[in-house]
């Protein structure tokens, strides 16, 4: 079972089993999230990332490189992407929902496999100019954004 970020907002969760689970348990799990208000999609077999996180690496991958590589700030690759989509939130939106250390720790390990300049200097300026500053995303009211009691992206 694997919940997305703002669970109780967006409702999504994932139900996967391996070769090896009892698909009545797989039932039984997926029962559970929608008795508890979820909206749950069962995936027909196990695949890392699942589908969100298999979906969204790649789109946040692209908008930090975007940034890093100084094509556009945060706030206007966010911009671009509401706007064109529909989307409620940008790809820098959703790094200060699932939360900076998490996006570091993650974009660390894939810069230092893929030996990436750009992504290395994603990871730089995100450790520098977010993380040592004590910007965390919406858990410390700040990062790409500022956030008030609510969850709330405040405007400057």
């Amino acid at each position: 079972m694997h919940f997305a970020n703002d669970i109780w907002r967006y409702r999504a969760v994932e139900v996967m089993g391996t070769a090896e689970t009892d698909p009545t348990l797989v039932d039984t799990v997926y029962q559970f999230a929608e008795d508890m208000g979820m909206w749950p999609v069962k995936l027909n077999k196990k695949h890392a990332g699942y589908i969100i996180n298999s979906l969204s690496v790649p789109f946040l991958d692209a908008a930090a490189h975007l940034y890093a590589d100084g094509v556009a700030a945060p706030q206007d690759i966010d911009r671009v992407w509401r706007q064109a989509t529909g989307s409620p939130i940008g790809p820098f939106q959703a790094m200060d929902v699932i939360g900076l250390r998490t996006v570091y720790a993650i974009h660390s390990a894939k810069a230092e496999k893929d030996k990436d300049p750009i992504a290395q200097k994603f990871v730089e300026l995100l450790k520098h100019d977010y993380i040592d500053q004590g910007k965390l995303g919406k858990e410390t009211h700040s990062g790409f954004y500022d956030y008030d009691d609510n969850g709330n992206t405040i405007k400057k």
